[in-house]
């Protein structure tokens, strides 16, 4: 099941979107987030979607250190230690900043697993917003709650070649400039 986020007024149109790329595929809502659904990727160009979560899993994590190991669960021994990887990390509740601060203490508590546990994969952990090159991977977890959430891993090169459908920005949002 894939994840497809999307702005609220433009929902019906990616749904129609999703319904004409496959007919039989089975869709869900997700409130506040998106459409999940079964579809094949290859070739796939949608208008509406701002960001695409490859194969995402809804999962549940009690504690900070429980989502970091959740994360380094999904991606030790799946993304070569030996290249790049990105970290698309980001709260999708609430109004105030908590949600954006459990996922900073998330990534602390990530970077400190991983140099004990998986150095290698700690040095090709890469910090940027530049286009996805034919060796860079992607994790992506969405935090709908603080113990809840989705997680999507993207192994080179899927994010680049699906560059159509994953941005290389968080959330598929585009920063303004300063």
């Amino acid at each position: 099941m894939h994840l497809f986020l999307v702005d609220p007024d433009t929902a019906p149109f990616l749904a129609d979107e999703l319904r004409r790329a496959a007919i039989d595929a089975a869709q869900r809502e997700i409130e506040g987030l998106g459409i999940a659904a079964d579809l094949k990727l290859d070739g796939l160009l949608l208008a509406f979607a701002r960001q695409t979560l490859p194969a995402a899993a809804e999962i549940q994590a009690a504690s900070i250190n429980a989502w970091a190991d959740r994360i380094i669960d999904a991606i030790a021994g799946v993304f070569p230690d030996d290249q790049p990887w990105r970290l698309h990390l980001w709260p999708q509740y609430g109004e105030s900043k908590a949600g954006q601060h459990r996922c900073e203490l998330i990534h602390a508590s990530l970077v400190e697993r991983l140099k004990k546990r998986r150095r290698r994969l700690l040095r090709s952990l890469i910090e940027s917003d530049a286009v996805f090159d034919e060796q860079t991977s992607l994790v992506q977890c969405i935090l709908t709650s603080p113990e809840t959430g989705w997680l999507s891993t993207s192994r080179a090169p899927q994010p680049y070649a699906l560059r159509s459908l994953i941005s290389s920005f968080p959330r598929g949002e585009v920063p303004l400039a300063d």
